[in-house]
């Protein structure tokens, strides 16, 4: 921990790794990667951080555009042959650890172009994923839910539990605005969101709920919503959503 930040061949091995990840992807590569960031991330260096958002970015950002390319034209088995449920898993567990950390959040959310990409792509996939491979993507969806909800709470000044530092206000300023303000290349995030998560509450309803994961981290996400500063919008939009779906519920109970 001491010693490794301040090697001349860390980072370059790090970037390495990470190109030899996208060429020929393993889950360990990701796991790797996490580990660093649960290492050196509550440092809070400026110049480590920086490092660990680059080395974030690259990872998920091609496992995000990749997934959801493929689900979107042919199906969570194209998506299944183009990128392996324990890869995605194993990226998106890093993704949910590197916004656990607010250094490492602010940084992305202010300063990178992935993570707009990211989070529009995750929230555009996640229904699809659900819908037609919960058992095989539990892994990743619950990871992707709970990225998601780490973003969203970091918006929420109860999260900082008083601290008033300007880093911290910053943080809860630029996580409301990539939810809420910013356009993201599919839409706002938040409508778009909401309407996700009802239809995985939906789409899960026939797979036994009561024994996976996705349901209720599902309800994590919506407790972040209506608690803390989305819960105006939110709660004008998830009725709504959910009576947008009634058609769905109504031709599954028939099938």
């Amino acid at each position: 921990r001491e010693y490794a930040p301040m090697s001349k061949v860390f980072v370059p091995m790090m970037k390495l790794m990470a190109r030899c990840c996208e060429q020929h992807p393993q889950p360990y590569y990701m796991s790797l990667v996490r580990s660093a960031i649960g290492f050196f991330a509550s440092n809070a260096e400026n110049q480590m951080d920086a490092v660990l958002v680059d080395l974030t970015g690259l990872f998920i950002a091609p496992v995000a555009r990749t997934l959801t390319a493929a689900t979107a034209s042919g199906g969570v088995h194209a998506a299944a042959s183009a990128i392996a449920p324990p890869i995605s898993g194993a990226a998106y567990e890093m993704m949910a650890e590197a916004v656990r950390h607010w250094n490492l959040s602010l940084l992305a959310i202010k300063s990178t172009q992935w993570m707009p990409e990211v989070l529009d792509c995750t929230i555009e996939v996640l229904p699809r994923l659900t819908e037609e491979g919960q058992a095989m993507y539990e892994r990743t969806i619950t990871a992707m839910l709970r990225f998601i909800r780490n973003v969203l709470l970091w918006g929420d000044p109860e999260t900082a539990k008083g601290d008033m530092a300007p880093e911290l206000l910053e943080l809860q300023k630029q996580a409301q605005g990539i939810m809420v303000e910013r356009q993201l290349p599919r839409g706002t995030a938040l409508p778009r969101l909401i309407h996700s998560l009802s239809m995985l509450l939906v789409v899960s309803a026939p797979n036994n709920p009561s024994r996976g994961e996705v349901v209720p981290t599902v309800a994590e996400v919506y407790r972040s919503l209506l608690i803390g500063p989305f819960e105006s919008l939110a709660s004008q939009q998830i009725p709504a959503s959910l009576k947008s779906l009634r058609c769905v519920l109504w031709q599954r109970y028939i099938e």
